[in-house]
């Protein structure tokens, strides 16, 4: 969320917001995100867009007929480790003869940061 220019020199149009991890990157291979000028100055970037526990660099800049304005300072924010983005895979269960059971599965394709281990333990209640 940002506030817009204090004095702007015209009408503004919209926003450009750019996003690096990089501040080092020419300001071209940046990230470049358009906001309209109906549009609310926020961006939202869905989960899963960024990489987990990285720095990140924006700027953003007005836009208006007469061009491009002066940009922002460097903002910058580290994401951090979240829930995985989709779920495990080739869930296999196995029933051996003494009735233990195997389990198998392959993990999440975008595991959003290290994926600490979980066991459950299922219990079945015998009729009586």
């Amino acid at each position: 969320l940002w506030m817009e220019p204090k004095f702007p020199n015209g009408a503004i149009t919209g926003y450009k917001l750019y996003l690096t991890s990089d501040p080092n990157q020419p300001i071209d291979q940046w990230q470049v995100y358009d906001i309209g000028p109906d549009d609310e100055p926020k961006l939202i970037i869905e989960r899963g867009r960024l990489l987990p526990e990285t720095p990140y660099y924006i700027k953003i800049v007005a836009t208006g007929p007469a061009g491009i304005g002066v940009p922002s300072d460097i903002v910058a924010f580290e994401t951090v480790s979240g829930a995985p983005v989709d779920a495990p895979t080739d869930v296999l269960p196995t029933v051996e003869e003494d009735n233990t059971m195997d389990i198998s599965w392959t993990g999440p394709s975008v595991p959003n940061g290290p994926i600490v281990v979980s066991i459950s333990k299922m219990l079945q209640k015998i009729p009586s």
